[in-house]
């Protein structure tokens, strides 16, 4: 699988919002496009090694642990806040900073919650 610039800095603007809701997207895409060019080597594509590897580089950075399992579970709720923001908040400041604080639940407590309504359907 290949990522484009194009996709790649739109993810970057949309972790940033959740990630430093604070920051000047200006700033935010001036910093994209120079971890692009690094990351990327430059080029209009990136495979999915370099995006995995650039993902990671992401995850060791803000997960407050190095545990596994607490890094799969921040990149889950890291990408369940983006699609929240892509789907309706992120044109809207106020609503973008509801999404976030209303995506605050982990993913095992939803892994948790998730089986505990599925066994009660069962």
């Amino acid at each position: 699988q290949l990522v484009t610039k194009k996709n790649y800095i739109r993810l970057c603007v949309l972790a940033a919002k959740i990630l430093t809701p604070n920051a000047c997207e200006d700033n935010v895409r001036e910093l994209a496009e120079t971890d692009w060019k690094f990351e990327s080597g430059d080029k209009q594509i990136m495979d999915w090694n370099h995006f995995r590897a650039a993902m990671f580089e992401l995850v060791d950075l803000w997960c407050p642990t190095t545990d596994p399992d607490d890094y799969v579970n921040w990149l889950s709720d890291m990408r369940d806040k983006i699609a929240a923001l892509k789907k309706c908040g992120h044109g809207n400041p106020k609503k973008a900073k509801d999404i976030i604080k209303k995506h605050k639940v982990g993913h095992k407590q939803h892994h948790n919650d998730h089986n505990a309504s599925t066994q009660s359907h069962n």
